[in-house]
């Protein structure tokens, strides 16, 4: 591959990474099979949170929180390694002849099986990518026979750039994106995705790789159920300098949820640390708020055990204690 197709591979990897990412890997973590569409409205009142819910509002929480983190999945290596979702806009982005060599970017392709994809954009130099440059992907039911169909439009402006992007390891990018009615549909599931995103790899102390996630609204629906994250941040640092791999996060937000009838606040009290790539947490803490200062929090006691402690009237006495697993936890959204 020669020096300019190797950059525009690089880009185009970049640019497209959290478009497939984001919608395929809420697919396990937004609900259930079958259907599509935006489903019912998700904007509810502050719902209080009991020794009844509790559980089902710490696992929605919890399932919606890991759903944002499968976004920077495989932080070591999202510039090199496209996943197989991401191939199928890198296949008819990086097809196009010349495409870099227009300015403004406009081009629309056929994908291998159905649709097409449409790329337009405006590039300050086409042979790199500085702050300010736009590129916006719509897709027409593109389908190249991976599975999976995209529909939508995902339009995203490059907001900082530090370091050579193209050629070593030591760099920061952040992208400004705007989900709109961007679907991914899989097995008879649609996943729909709206809203607006900053997705920055910070690579500047590499081999440490920070990857954070904010927004002002992100909805994600699927089979007429539906979950909006709310002035959203999260944080997740990965150390490939170590064996085995060590992970730190941090998450705050706003969720409101269809299933649940209502919204909560959340926020990391204490950092989540994993050790290893398969391995679950063994250390954290995530405090959920609910109306008339109702809580949950969820304990992370070892690797095996979480341990939730409820407090439905907000007066520091713990009300309920379930003690649970993460994979326990992960699938009570889905039950």
């Amino acid at each position: 591959m020669n020096a300019i197709n190797h950059k525009r591979y690089r880009l185009l990897t970049v640019l497209l990474l959290v478009a497939a990412g984001l919608l395929t890997a809420v697919i396990t973590g937004c609900g259930g099979g079958g259907g599509g569409g935006d489903g019912a409205s998700d904007t509810g009142p502050t719902l209080a949170i009991t020794a009844d819910n509790g559980e089902a509002v710490a696992a929605t929480v919890t399932t919606g929180i890991l759903a944002m983190f499968e976004i920077t999945e495989g932080a070591e290596g999202p510039i090199l390694e496209p996943t197989a979702g991401t191939l199928s806009l890198l296949r008819k982005v990086g097809t196009m002849p010349g495409i870099f060599a227009q300015v403004p970017i406009q081009e629309t392709e056929p994908c291998d099986v159905s649709g097409t994809i449409s790329v337009s954009g405006n590039l300050a130099d086409p042979t790199t990518i500085t702050v300010g440059d736009t590129i916006t992907g719509v897709f027409e039911n593109c389908d190249d026979g991976d599975g999976f169909v995209i529909d939508g439009r995902l339009a995203m402006t490059v907001a900082a750039i530090q370091g050579d992007i193209f050629f070593d390891d030591v760099f920061l990018l952040t992208l400004d994106m705007v989900l709109t009615d961007l679907a991914v549909t899989s097995d008879g599931e649609s996943i729909t995705g709206n809203g607006d995103l900053a997705y920055t790899l910070d690579a500047l102390d590499f081999p440490a790789i920070l990857t954070a996630l904010s927004g002002t609204q992100l909805r994600i629906a699927a089979a007429g159920e539906a979950v909006t994250f709310r002035n959203f941040d999260q944080t997740l640092e990965v150390d490939l300098g170590v064996v085995p791999t060590s992970y730190t996060a941090d998450a705050n937000g706003r969720l409101d949820s269809s299933v649940l009838g209502g919204s909560v606040d959340y926020g990391t009290v204490e950092t989540i640390q994993a050790i290893g790539e398969d391995n679950p947490p063994y250390t954290g803490e995530i405090l959920v708020s609910g109306a008339d200062t109702s809580a949950v929090r969820i304990v992370v006691v070892s690797e095996e055990v979480v341990r939730l402690e409820i407090d439905v009237n907000g007066d520091g006495v713990v009300d309920e204690f379930i003690d649970t697993t993460w994979a326990a936890l992960i699938g009570e959204l889905s039950s």
